[in-house]
């Protein structure tokens, strides 16, 4: 695959270069006219396009975005929702304690701030990409915070001994990660390059009316004259001026 803009300017080069070799092709014509008696009477042949138009079928392979993300829940709404989810999940197991305290409200702050760092980053190459970072930092951080949450209230050991496989932090770190990816956006998408496939055989095999568009362009030509001249300290500049 090759940017759309490097497939034109291509084209556009090849076009330049095949006037280059018919004006080349000219300047031998003119030597050996020159020097034949009859010929040295008749205009040089020279090939001149004055206006070529173009159309080129390019088939989209693939785009390039830079995506800037937003993370559209407070510190505040993060640490309640968690808590709420905390309730939820250990509400039956330890309901005759009066449920759990919320001890870890700082380490939760940490866990925002980080979370916030990465949605907002600008290093990271892709969506996907940006969401596996976050849900692995809270599958770490979280299982981490209930165990301590646990411990603060005297029960880590008893749920552990009756609970081995963990389920409610399972459950409980399943329900908010749901809930913390579900408030990251793409807040804005700038395209950054057009990714095309050009070859012939697979625009007539792939092509369809969603991935495949016509490239029209219009090339007139036009005369260039590079003229030199000495400055005051007789240094030789070039000046160019156009038809």
């Amino acid at each position: 695959m090759i940017t759309l803009g490097e497939y034109m300017s291509f084209i556009f080069k090849e076009i330049t270069r095949a006037r280059q070799y018919a004006d080349a092709t000219s300047i031998d014509i003119a030597k050996s006219y020159a020097k034949d008696d009859l010929l040295k009477h008749f205009s040089i042949p020279r090939f001149k396009i004055p206006e070529m138009e173009l159309t080129v079928p390019v088939l989209i392979a693939d785009v390039n975005y830079d995506n800037e993300y937003l993370y559209s829940i407070t510190d505040v709404e993060f640490i309640n929702k968690f808590n709420n989810e905390l309730d939820r999940s250990f509400n039956g197991v330890f309901k005759d304690r009066d449920g759990l305290k919320h001890s870890e409200n700082e380490l939760l702050m940490d866990l925002y701030k980080i979370i916030s760092n990465i949605v907002l980053s600008k290093s990271i190459d892709s969506y996907d990409d940006m969401l596996k970072q976050v849900t692995t930092m809270l599958e770490q951080k979280l299982d981490a915070i209930i165990t301590k949450i646990l411990s603060d209230n005297g029960v880590l050991k008893e749920y552990e001994t009756r609970f081995p496989k963990k389920q409610h932090y399972i459950d409980l770190i399943e329900k908010f990660k749901k809930f913390v990816l579900f408030n990251i956006k793409i807040g804005k998408s700038t395209l950054t390059n057009l990714l095309i496939n050009p070859e012939t055989s697979i625009i007539n095999e792939s092509a369809n009316e969603m991935s495949i568009f016509q490239i029209k362009a219009k090339i007139t030509e036009e005369g260039i004259f590079v003229n030199s001249m000495k400055d005051q300290n007789g240094k030789e500049i070039f000046s160019v001026n156009f038809e």
